[in-house]
């Protein structure tokens, strides 16, 4: 089995910001999951490389969804199932931006796909945020989940 891990954006000697940016390969269907870990409502923005803004927003322990705010670009969920988007043929990047009720996030992230057999890859990859009560950075979590047939990005 083959691993290939992006480094996530942002260090220790580096001033980390409220949001990242997000490489995914073409023609991929994205499910998306915003989960929360704080008392102060979080409000999640995914931005497309065009198209009109997703927004999940809300609070609470234990990783509690975030329910859509704003469903712009992304396709609804099915019964029990995360809301989607399928990725340009050129594949896309896209912005997430976290913010708490509190101010601006701290969020850094990354992306992993593993090797399938049949040359496949499955990739996730996740923007966590830390809203500076605790240093926990789990205060706002988004995942996304993928499969792809094409080869690694």
């Amino acid at each position: 089995m083959q691993t290939r891990r992006q480094p996530s954006p942002g260090s220790e000697s580096l001033p980390l910001t409220n949001s990242i940016s997000l490489l995914f390969p073409p023609n991929v269907r994205v499910f998306v999951q915003a989960m929360t870990n704080a008392a102060a409502v979080q409000t999640l923005t995914l931005t497309p490389p065009a198209g009109t803004a997703a927004v999940f927003k809300g609070s609470g322990e234990g990783n509690v969804q975030a329910p859509v705010a704003t469903l712009g670009f992304l396709t609804a969920a099915p019964t029990n199932g995360q809301p989607s988007f399928v990725t340009p043929a050129a594949g896309g990047t896209y912005k997430v931006t976290i913010n708490s009720s509190l101010g601006a996030n701290r969020v850094t992230g990354g992306k992993s796909a593993i090797g399938n057999p049949d040359g496949g890859d499955f990739g996730l990859a996740w923007a966590i945020s830390e809203d500076a009560r605790d240093a926990d950075f789990n205060d706002a979590v988004m995942l996304f989940t993928y499969y792809s047939k094409s080869a690694p990005i």
